[in-house]
């Protein structure tokens, strides 16, 4: 029998992203997914650019209401493309 469907609204959405993103654990939690290759490849760098990418094409096209506070964290880690772009 399934449960109640639940359903992640974009704000939550932005909100765990970006608590991930400030997450200094979360490379070394995201590591170990990675082939050895892609690991001693996956810095900070990689970790903004993936993020850029799953927050473009996954969190913004959740319907709803942003994040009360995406354009101030956005802005804070100098990514305000996420907001503007």
């Amino acid at each position: 029998m399934c449960g109640p469907a639940h359903f992640v609204r974009t704000a939550q959405a932005e909100e765990r992203i970006f608590d991930k993103l400030a997450n200094k654990n979360f490379l070394a939690d995201v590591r170990p997914l990675l082939s050895a290759n892609e690991a001693a490849s996956f810095d900070e760098e990689a970790v903004r650019t993936a993020f850029r990418l799953v927050f473009s094409a996954f969190i913004k096209r959740i319907p709803r209401h942003a994040w009360g506070k995406t354009a101030e964290t956005a802005e804070r880690l100098a990514m305000t493309d996420l907001v503007h772009g």
